[in-house]
């Protein structure tokens, strides 16, 4: 099998624990369209996680959903990506479909190393206000008392 430099460097320096060089070697894959599926799905899948923080919210999804739709080889990798776009819906405030990727999450972790965070992101989805509840604070003026003189 063919398989590109870039990617055989990145996921050595994965397994080194340098993320950083990881991070440089999938950003270098200008164009992972010419790979075959299961690299390009695995570059997009890297590089949605690596640059969530620089990209914003709305194509880190469309890369994950992207990356989830050519197919993930491993179910771990497939438990991390829903995890992350649970988070993605629970920020956007898409509750049902946030803990239908967490329940799918749990599916596919099987060997338990996601259980901690997988709970981790229910316990916060539960504090998390609804939508009624924020449209009552904003008809409030956000829950203000008044000092009366």
């Amino acid at each position: 099998f063919f398989r590109h430099e870039r990617v055989i460097m990145a996921f050595y320096h994965m397994r080194l624990g340098n993320q950083e060089k990881a991070k440089e070697h999938f950003n270098k894959i200008t164009a992972p369209q010419l790979l075959p599926k299961k690299q390009q799905a695995y570059v997009i899948y890297m590089q949605a996680v690596f640059n969530s923080q620089e990209v914003g919210i709305q194509k880190t999804e469309s890369q994950l959903r992207k990356a989830m739709g050519m197919g993930l080889r491993a179910d771990h990798d497939n438990a991390i990506a829903r995890m992350h776009l649970a988070g993605i819906c629970a920020q956007t405030n898409r509750r049902p479909e946030a803990s239908q990727l967490l329940a799918e999450a749990k599916k596919f972790d099987k060997n338990g190393m996601l259980k901690e965070q997988i709970t981790m992101l229910q316990g916060q989805m539960k504090m998390m206000p609804s939508k009624n509840q924020m449209r009552m604070a904003q008809m409030q003026g956000g829950g203000r008392k008044m000092v009366r003189r």
